[in-house]
């Protein structure tokens, strides 16, 4: 079915799935399970403003280990929320390490004041 535009096809898209809610889901199921590498470039590209490319680099540049502790596997990309400006990729430890905290170095400060005085 040929579109006049980027929002007509929007449009023809939310139609469709509101008319069968269950099939559209299980069709962007299967689409995501058949094209991962798509799925994962289109969500760097729309959340952190990243090509595959950029982050196959910052990958590469830490030797697939975590910017923070270096030791595990790096798979979360670590931005910050307020510029969404992207700092490096971390584990799922540290990155949500990081977040509990808010992000705030004066509440990390805090917590190793805290642990040195009860090791």
């Amino acid at each position: 079915m040929p579109y006049k535009d980027a929002e007509d096809r929007r449009r023809h898209r939310r139609l469709v799935y509101r008319a069968d809610k269950e099939k559209a889901l299980a069709a962007i199921r299967k689409n995501r399970a058949d094209n991962p590498e798509l799925y994962r470039a289109t969500k760097l590209r729309h959340r952190y403003g990243l090509t595959h490319e950029q982050y196959r680099e910052m990958y590469e540049a830490q030797n697939a280990l975590c910017a923070l502790c270096g030791e595990r596997a790096a798979v979360d990309v670590d931005h910050d929320h307020i510029t969404m400006r992207v700092r490096g990729l971390l584990c799922r430890a540290c990155n949500v390490g990081l977040g509990l905290f808010g992000d705030s170095a004066d509440r990390l400060l805090d917590a190793i004041a805290y642990l040195k005085r009860n090791p």
